[in-house]
């Protein structure tokens, strides 16, 4: 991408233009993504804090616990027996999960390394429900920020799309562009393929189309990234403050089954021995 860019540049005379255009491009990326690391930071924090929590009760408080209900002989609730099994298994098998979980981690990490992990993982980031929306916004506005990018700093449509095709970040847009890429080499328009592939919504496609019929597809292209950025950071935020409750909520309840599954057999423990 930038390669490219600068040799537009050195060709038409217009270095110093479209490094500025390559700076303005690069803050609006850096900046985009800096917003949403910052949204989900606390969302991320509360889910290790949480499942530490948990992981800690589970394997050293309950193990300690279940053994007044075990000598006490007497008969249990079935949410007590419940817990009593799930901790009896984390807290046998401690090694065996603290091994199987980063082994775990690295083979998705290595299969997601493949071609066929890749189509598999950015097909599943998709079709998750809101963040999947969220991908695919983030992934439409990368691509037409390059695009215009591209094509204001002079370089022609088809090596753009090549350029877009491998600054993508997901195989299921690059393969798409890639048939796009091909029916633009065949003489169609680029708003037609791109809204047959499915894969682009229609503000997408209309926008471009009216930027190819009035000439100002730089200009369209850069409206487009502007609106789904926007678009992409009112989700974000919206997102992270409904996670801080529902997480909450779900620890909460988490905890308050574990409460009750332990006080149950205390309380009927306390009135047999009264």
């Amino acid at each position: 991408l930038y390669i490219n860019i600068v040799r537009a540049g050195e060709a038409s005379g217009t270095l110093d233009i479209v490094l500025l255009r390559l700076a303005d491009f690069l803050e609006k990326q850096a900046a985009l993504t800096s917003r949403v690391r910052s949204a989900l930071i606390y969302p991320i924090f509360m889910f290790f804090i949480g499942g530490g929590v948990l992981f800690f009760t589970m394997t050293y408080v309950i193990p300690r616990i279940s053994k007044i209900f075990e000598e006490s002989e007497q008969p249990v609730p079935l949410m007590t027996i419940i817990l009593v099994k799930v901790s009896g298994f984390l807290s046998n098998n401690i090694p065996f999960i603290l091994i199987a979980i980063p082994v775990l981690f690295y083979a998705a990490y290595r299969f997601r390394q493949t071609s066929r992990g890749k189509m598999f993982f950015d097909r599943l980031s998709l079709k998750l429900p809101i963040f999947g929306k969220i991908t695919s916004m983030v992934v439409i506005s990368r691509f037409t920020r390059t695009l215009g990018t591209l094509l204001a700093s002079g370089i022609p449509l088809l090596d753009a799309l090549k350029i877009g095709e491998a600054v993508m970040g997901n195989e299921v847009y690059g393969k798409t562009l890639e048939e796009v890429r091909s029916n633009v080499r065949e003489g169609a328009s680029l708003a037609v393929p791109l809204r047959d592939s499915g894969v682009f919504p229609p503000l997408v496609t209309r926008m471009i189309a009216v930027g190819e019929q009035t000439g100002e597809m730089e200009e369209m292209l850069t409206k487009v990234a502007d609106i789904y950025d926007q678009q992409v950071e009112t989700m974000v935020s919206t997102l992270t403050s409904l996670l801080e409750p529902v997480m909450i909520v779900i620890i909460g309840a988490i905890m308050g089954f574990i409460v009750f599954a332990v006080l149950m057999p205390i309380f009927n423990l306390t009135s047999t021995i009264g």
